[in-house]
């Protein structure tokens, strides 16, 4: 999975379906382009200089650490992330790994809720 593929499927647990793109956005033509828009809009990711974002990247656990921590914050939950492994690891279970975090998630938000 990349890490367009993540935020695309982050936006779509989301229900946020289309986003006007600025003409200048630069992966206007990306499959993703609005998960990527919506991403870096909401601070999931960092596009800089120092820091350029590659939505093609594979994912890694250094990734998905950082864009779930991201997605926590921008969720307003006191939740902790865990994934496990050397940064430089490719997540080969990533599916799993998302879908057990969505259910954190949803039980952190309900007991938010409570």
């Amino acid at each position: 999975m990349t890490l367009a593929e993540l935020l695309n499927a982050l936006r779509e647990y989301e229900g946020i379906e289309d986003i006007e793109l600025p003409e200048d956005f630069q992966w206007t033509d990306h499959e993703y382009a609005q998960a990527i828009y919506w991403g870096l809009d909401e601070a999931l990711v960092i596009d800089t200089e120092d820091d350029p974002l590659d939505p093609d990247e594979i994912v890694t656990v250094a990734i998905l650490r950082e864009v779930l921590e991201n997605f926590v914050e921008y969720k307003g939950v006191d939740l902790t992330v865990t994934v496990e492994g050397e940064d430089d690891m490719i997540v080969m279970d990533l599916g799993e790994r998302l879908t057990a975090f969505l259910g954190e998630l949803e039980a952190a938000l309900a007991f938010k809720a409570a």
